[in-house]
């Protein structure tokens, strides 16, 4: 067996969020609420940038693009699933490599849907493989449907893995904090959220993804 460290360098997500201070003086709980929404979405561009970062442009490297994770693909212009062949077929490169099953197959809401809506010759609800039966389909709008595989501009992914395999190293959680002076001038309140960590894999060849799913 080969061991390596795994080395987590803290990356910033940040925004600016502008309020009328009229809004907060005759709202009774605008501020509270307005907290409780920044801070509920920023978890969701942490959930893609730990998916399908680029590494660049101050992200984390996610999961799609880090060196050792398994692909399959759908063909050269990409297809739609007509069976669950490849869930399946993306799980054979984790079981080369002697990883676990994986723990949940994560994917746009549309595809989630196309594979709700599969059904076999006499129109009956298409069953799963036993092999891949309680692994959970997990839908996330995050992952984009305009990825480009061959011709076609409206592509997308699944990613599959051990997820347990996943670590988010989080060096300050989502920070919420007022600016009340910088934009007095214009009548506003400023809310500055702030996130910042790094996202990292055990075991790299744990994950797996199928590519060109329209």
């Amino acid at each position: 067996m080969t061991f390596d460290s795994v080395t987590f360098v803290p990356v910033a997500l940040s925004t600016i969020v502008l309020c009328s201070v009229e809004l907060l003086q005759d709202s009774v709980n605008i501020d509270q609420a307005l907290r409780q929404s920044i801070a509920g979405a920023m978890p969701g561009e942490i959930d893609r940038v730990s998916l399908i970062g680029t590494g660049s442009t101050n992200q984390p490297k996610g999961i799609s693009n880090i060196a050792g994770v398994g692909s399959v693909s759908l063909g050269t212009n990409g297809a739609a699933p007509a069976n669950y062949d490849c869930l399946v077929d993306a799980i054979t490169p984790m079981l080369t490599a002697n990883a676990p099953l994986p723990t949940a197959y994560i994917m746009p809401p549309r595809t989630y849907a196309e594979f709700a809506k599969l059904k076999d010759s006499q129109n009956r609800p298409l069953t799963r493989p036993e092999l891949i039966a309680n692994i959970p389909l997990v839908s996330n709008s995050r992952l984009p449907i305009n990825e480009t595989q061959g011709t076609s501009n409206l592509s997308s992914r699944i990613i599959t893995g051990d997820f347990t395999q996943a670590m988010l190293g989080v060096r300050l959680g989502v920070t919420v904090k007022p600016l009340v002076e910088r934009y007095a001038e214009y009548g506003q309140v400023g809310f500055w959220v702030f996130w910042r960590g790094d996202f990292q894999v055990m075991h790299p060849a744990s994950f797996s993804q199928v590519i060109g799913v329209l």
